[in-house]
C-alpha cells in the first residue's frame, strides 16, 4: 500500500506531524509507503492520476473539490469527507464514498472497501466519469453565468 499526498501542505497537517516533520504513522498503515509530492504542474497531474487507484479528499473546508472532477475525468474512484462542496457533489454509493466529517475510521474503512473492490472502483470511477461529461462542463456553466447577467442587465433596465 502507498499513500501519496499531493497538493499543498497545509498548517493543521504539518502540526499534526511528528517534530522530525514525518507523515505521523498509525496502527492501520501496517507498513504503507507514503510519499509527500507537493503541489503537481498539469503534466505531472496527468501522471499522478494515470498512477493511483482511488482519490480521497479529506477536507473539511473544500468550497468546491474541482480536484473530484479531475479525478472523474481520470476514471478514478472517489472519497471524501460530507462536508463543504464536496458534500454536494458526490453521491455516496453511487459515483463515490463520503465519510462524516473528521471520522478518519470511517473514511478509512471506505478506502479499505475500494483497495478490496476492483468491481466497486470501476463502477464508481465509470459513474463520476458520466458525470463530468453531463453536469460539469465549461461551456454549460458559462451558459449560465451569461444568462444569469443577461437576466440582471434586463431587470436592471426596468
Amino acid at each position: 500500500t502507498h499513500l501519496v499526498l499531493a497538493g499543498p501542505e497545509m498548517p493543521n497537517f504539518r502540526a499534526a506531524c511528528d517534530p522530525s516533520g514525518s507523515v505521523p504513522r498509525s496502527p492501520w498503515e501496517r507498513g504503507a509507503r507514503i510519499h509527500q509530492l507537493g503541489v503537481l504542474t498539469e503534466p505531472q497531474k496527468r501522471d499522478f492520476f494515470a498512477g493511483i487507484d482511488v482519490f480521497a479528499l479529506p477536507s473539511r473546508s473544500d468550497s468546491f473539490g474541482l480536484v473530484l472532477l479531475e479525478a472523474w475525468a481520470n476514471q478514478k474512484p472517489v472519497v471524501a469527507y460530507r462536508a463543504g462542496g464536496p458534500a454536494d457533489i458526490v453521491r455516496h454509493e453511487s459515483d463515490g464514498l463520503l465519510a462524516p466529517c473528521g471520522d478518519v475510521v470511517t473514511l478509512a474503512a471506505a478506502l479499505h472497501r475500494l483497495c478490496e473492490s476492483a468491481e466497486l472502483r470501476a463502477q464508481l470511477a465509470a459513474a463520476g466519469h458520466a458525470r463530468t461529461g453531463a453536469e460539469f462542463r465549461w461551456r454549460d456553466k458559462l451558459e449560465l453565468v451569461r444568462a444569469t447577467y443577461q437576466q440582471k442587465l434586463a431587470s436592471d433596465a426596468k
